[in-house]
């Protein structure tokens, strides 16, 4: 027995499917709830949802989150067609807020970062060793940057220019200006590539990782 999805037709829930390819989405991220209005539901996020609607005479009605410039929008009346393009909308606006990083956090984490490197080091020289170390963690950021993420040649060129320079500092900053600097480097690479939440974190990771390695202490970041 075919699923059913509410009051929608098979056609507009493969249309629904369709729309969600098109916009770059795995279906797998997304889940129908039937029980009452049938809602699509975005799984990673958990917040983000499309409920479809049917109003007096046929008219369909959309109620979703997020909306283009608010949190929830709702759409009274209209055709199928009018409906899908508004789920094209949506996918729009949940792709944008899923893709944009949080910069408030990621300035948090930055301001951990350098308090706890300026209390517990000085702005000595790096030796030979750590300078290694240094080049070792920023090859494993390249390659989990452009194991994450498609490059075109553009972008592969902005990072690794973005990578080399924070190799290059290495030998002529003091730790505490280097760090700086690194944090600086990854914000940069960050909007430059528009990463999801997630995907910044992992980046600022690397400096904290980096910073244990050579001052063999515990985790900066909380």
């Amino acid at each position: 027995m075919p699923q059913r999805y509410g009051h929608l037709l098979q056609t507009q829930a493969n249309d629904v499917l369709n729309a969600i390819r098109k916009n770059g989405f795995d279906p797998a991220e997304f889940a129908w709830e039937i029980e009452g209005t049938p809602t699509l539901r975005h799984r990673p996020s958990g917040d983000y949802f499309f409920s479809f609607d049917l109003v007096d005479y046929g008219q369909h009605q959309a109620y979703y989150c997020p909306g283009e410039d608010t949190e929830e929008e709702e759409w009274r009346g209209g055709s199928w067609q009018g409906q899908l393009s508004l789920v094209e909308q949506w996918l729009t606006n949940l792709k944008r807020e899923i893709q944009a990083p949080d910069l408030w956090s990621l300035l948090s984490e930055q301001t951990a970062l350098v308090q706890a490197a300026s209390t517990d080091s000085a702005n000595t020289p790096f030796s030979a060793a750590e300078i290694e170390k240094i080049s070792d963690g920023v090859r494993e950021l390249q390659a989990y940057i452009e194991k994450t993420h498609e490059l075109d040649e553009q972008k592969h060129a902005f990072v690794e220019s973005r990578l080399d320079y924070l190799t290059d500092a290495a030998h002529r900053q003091g730790r505490q200006d280097w760090l700086h600097t690194a944090i600086g480097v990854l914000f940069t690479v960050v909007m430059g590539l528009s990463m999801a939440p997630h995907q910044a974190k992992e980046i600022f990771r690397f400096v904290d990782d980096v910073l244990q390695a050579i001052l063999k202490t515990q985790s900066l970041l909380p």
